[in-house]
């Protein structure tokens, strides 16, 4: 790569957490890719965190702390998150709110915290920095953010990198809370707005997980900054379909067995998604309420972590007469149940009314596992003549599709999907990485 002597990818969300969506999966196998791809284009790729407004090597991406600190520190984070809301409610005026729920990088409760904290933890930073974890920027690196940075102060870092010459590129997974900012919660779309401010002002160029979010974000940047020419500064790459954490062999709770297992049961209709409203599981439940009317032994299992504005619909469910007989739902699944899920499920039902890319798509036809998607552009894209489509706007359109599939016992008919083309981690890295140096020359003459 001519130019680059490191890329940086900065991995901060995925470093911190044991949340493990889409985005999460995306970085753990880019990262995971790049060390043998990075070898292949003569470029030292490094893993990176934002700490202290400065940016560190690490060692691996997952597994920063146990689970039983992880779960220590979700726990304090949603008595924070109750407390703060409790005042809200007390003290409903927007200067209070803004001062209990700030966006990144604005002055807040939450900043005030981080400055005691950082205080705290002084010793260990100290410590961090002799031992030579610290990562110094400079000309012909590339720092490229590859996590969800919306949720953490990650500007500070990124703007002293880029000043002391690196070069900086942005993943985009998605600009949902910009474009359907009906979906979200009023922090988080604050949040989100103000950081891709951030982004506009500071990162060189843009790589999107799909040619729809290309095409949402370059529209949204024409309208901002006209008078750049964003076509230089944007490109596309295609994520991958395996699933990076399967045990072989490995544990799968009984009550998921018995579910998959029971011969009573003419099989199971998967959905896989963060239980939220852009996930549709409303369109889902209204239409399996009335499958169940003609065939009551039709199993729906729902797997997904509880997200935001889920209180009814998780309610819906744990209240159904269904429930834990031919309904079910499992929130912490691990990949090794997933995968043991991809593979002993009738078809993937996946009803989103927006996403950025979908990767469950790809995951079940990489299980070859039939996929009954939305009839939306982004899923076009991504299953394209391999799965068969409804209309979220009707759910008879789903209904009819099922009672099909019980009525007649086979799928709808679709291209075969021994003939998808299974995009595997390793090329999406070297696409994403070929693509962005691509970019990062461009920026050189700009």
């Amino acid at each position: 790569m001519t130019g680059i002597k490191r890329i940086l990818l900065e991995c901060t969300g995925t470093y911190k957490t044991e949340v493990n969506t889409g985005i999460q999966r995306v970085v753990r196998n880019i990262i995971k890719e790049s060390q043998t791809i990075g070898k292949d284009l003569e470029v030292k790729c490094l893993p990176v965190i934002s700490r202290h407004s400065r940016l560190w090597k690490v060692d691996k991406v997952a597994g920063y702390h146990g689970q039983l600190w992880n779960n220590f520190i979700i726990y304090l984070k949603n008595v924070y998150k109750n407390f703060c809301s409790l005042l809200y409610a007390i003290f409903p005026f927007r200067p209070v709110g803004r001062f209990l729920f700030p966006a990144p990088e604005r002055f807040g409760l939450s900043s005030i915290i981080r400055t005691v904290f950082h205080i705290a933890i002084l010793p260990t930073t100290l410590i961090l920095y002799f031992c030579r974890r610290k990562i110094n920027p400079r000309k012909g690196d590339l720092l490229l953010m590859l996590d969800s940075s919306w949720a953490y102060p990650i500007w500070p870092a990124v703007k002293w990198a880029k000043a002391k010459g690196a070069t900086v590129g942005l993943v985009v997974h998605d600009i949902l809370p910009i474009t359907q900012p009906h979906f979200f919660v009023p922090d988080t779309i604050e949040r989100f707005q103000v950081w891709f401010d951030q982004a506009v002002d500071t990162a060189d160029f843009f790589v999107t997980v799909s040619q729809t979010i290309h095409n949402e974000v370059k529209k949204y940047l024409e309208f901002r900054r006209p008078a750049v020419n964003w076509g230089d500064r944007l490109d596309s790459f295609k994520l991958g379909s395996v699933i990076d954490n399967v045990i072989k062999n490995g544990p799968v709770r009984d009550e998921l067995k018995k579910i998959s297992e029971n011969s009573d049961k003419p099989g199971i209709y998967l959905t896989i998604g963060t239980i939220e409203p852009r996930k549709n599981h409303k369109y889902l439940l209204d239409a399996f309420d009335k499958i169940w009317e003609r065939y009551p032994d039709v199993c729906l299992c729902i797997v997904g972590r509880s997200g935001w504005f889920s209180d009814a619909i998780l309610e819906r469910i744990r209240s159904h007469p269904k429930y834990r007989t031919t309904l079910f739902m499992f929130n912490n699944l691990s990949d090794t149940e997933l995968d043991y899920c991809y593979n002993h499920s009738k078809a993937m039902i996946f009803p989103s009314c927006a996403e950025g890319f979908g990767l469950p798509i790809v995951e079940a036809l990489q299980h070859k596992l039939p996929v009954l998607a939305s009839n939306i552009p982004i899923f076009k894209e991504v299953g394209g003549e391999f799965c068969s489509y409804f209309d979220i706007n009707d759910t008879y359109s789903l209904i009819k599709m099922i009672i099909d599939i019980e009525t007649k016992g086979k799928m709808p008919q679709i291209r075969n999907p021994k003939e998808y083309k299974l995009p595997i981690w390793k090329d999406s890295c070297r696409e994403l990485l070929t693509k962005s140096a691509a970019l990062y020359e461009k920026m050189l003459f700009v």
